[in-house]
């Protein structure tokens, strides 16, 4: 378990952006754009930095709870930080009920992570309104959520996703 507790610092502290950051991505944005907290950031872990910003928009809030309605269970097996693929980390604008075998208290951000070997699920590493982390596989289908938002390039360079 101390290895998760690592991956959870170092997620945390790659997500860690300034707040002048986050206003700046934000003020690129169309006005009519209806966005409800700080954006949602893009991380591609192979180049290790944040790749892009998206408006945290009702939409996105309501793909992450179909995602998280998507839940199969506790992640298998915990391997360390991931390798490749990308991590999307979105605020959720209200918490949002878990199924209740995974825990009885709402989430209230989620951190998607997207790994370049397409057989490989995605997981959601969710954090509860206390703070508690619960890593979680997903049988999301994410694939036109990457295509809307232009985010499969990122996937395609990766060396393990040839």
């Amino acid at each position: 378990m101390k290895l998760f507790g690592i991956v959870l610092t170092a997620l945390s502290l790659i997500f860690s952006i300034p707040p002048y950051a986050a206003q700046a991505a934000g003020s690129i944005l169309p006005v009519t754009v209806e966005t409800v907290g700080r954006p949602v950031q893009v991380f591609d872990v192979t180049q290790g930095k944040v790749v892009a910003a998206l408006p945290n928009t009702p939409e996105i809030q309501q793909e992450a709870r179909q995602w998280i309605n998507a839940i199969k269970g506790f992640a298998a097996q915990i391997k360390g930080e991931p390798k490749d693929g990308l991590v999307l980390r979105i605020e959720l604008a209200e918490p949002a009920l878990l199924p209740p075998e995974i825990s009885r208290e709402p989430a209230s951000e989620v951190f998607v992570i997207i790994h370049a070997d397409p057989r490989r699920p995605a997981q959601l590493l969710l954090f509860t309104k206390k703070g508690q982390p619960l890593l979680v596989d997903t049988q999301a289908e994410l694939t036109p959520f990457l295509r809307k938002h232009d985010l499969l390039k990122y996937l395609k360079k990766s060396p393990s996703s040839t």
